[in-house]
């Protein structure tokens, strides 16, 4: 008809409705054929191909369910492997993991009081920073635990520049103490970044526990003490 228009509907089902829950229309079409061959074989086989066939028809009513128990199966997992793998990673690099085990466990604080799946990945890429940070820190260790500063200092002292081959030693040698230097100073950063990344797990985790709490107004309690002690002063002294 001229001057109409088709409007396509924008409405959205939601996954859990009774429309969202129809029957994939191959259990549908399985379900006619099977009850069609019951009719021509007999009516004894009936019975059992019907509940045969609604064995798939429940399992397709409730495959959104289902699925979200797969998935959350599946991310519980995910997160176990994260986890075991920056311990395995701290353990190669023997560095301690109490800093870790500290904040793991406030990330699960802050887990048990709801937060969306993005945000708990958001709160184990923290974690991931703080090991990959604690790894470098202990290569920095190494490097300068390794490196014996005031002997190459007095081996340089030591070496004069005669020969080529000693001007190369010389060049070796200062080159060795300004590496331990960078370690040194980059060590210093590390450590800094790792209490920086702990203390805010931590602050996470305090306004994660503040959450839903109806903060106390001092003021009015203060009155209301100030009033009692005012009775009493009244009481005391008729």
């Amino acid at each position: 008809m001229a001057g109409t228009r088709l409007v396509r509907s924008s409405r959205v089902l939601a996954p859990n409705s009774p429309a969202a829950r129809v029957p994939h229309p191959l259990i549908c079409l399985a379900m006619l054929a099977g009850i069609a061959a019951a009719v021509v074989i007999g009516k004894a086989f009936l019975v059992p191909l019907m509940a045969l066939l609604l064995v798939p028809l429940l399992i397709g009513a409730d495959l959104p369910r289902i699925k979200r128990a797969l998935d959350g199966r599946a991310q519980r997992r995910a997160l176990q492997g994260r986890r075991t793998l920056r311990e395995h990673r701290l353990e190669a690099a023997q560095f301690r993991r109490d800093g870790l085990l500290e904040l793991t466990a406030l990330v699960d604080s802050i887990s048990s009081r709801g937060v969306s799946h993005r945000e708990q990945m958001e709160l184990e890429d923290l974690l991931d920073h703080y090991v990959d940070v604690a790894v470098a820190r202990a290569h920095c260790h190494i490097a300068v635990t390794s490196t014996d500063r005031p002997s190459l200092c007095c081996s340089l002292d030591t070496v004069s520049p005669r020969s080529p081959q000693a001007e190369l030693r010389r060049t070796l040698i200062e080159r060795r103490i300004a590496c331990w230097t960078e370690a040194r100073d980059r060590a210093l950063v590390l450590d800094e970044e790792l209490a920086v990344t702990t203390e805010l797990v931590r602050l996470l985790a305090q306004r994660s526990a503040l959450a839903g709490v109806e903060l106390v107004d001092l003021e009015t309690i203060s009155d209301a003490v100030l009033a009692q002690l005012e009775e009493i002063s009244v009481d005391d002294n008729p």
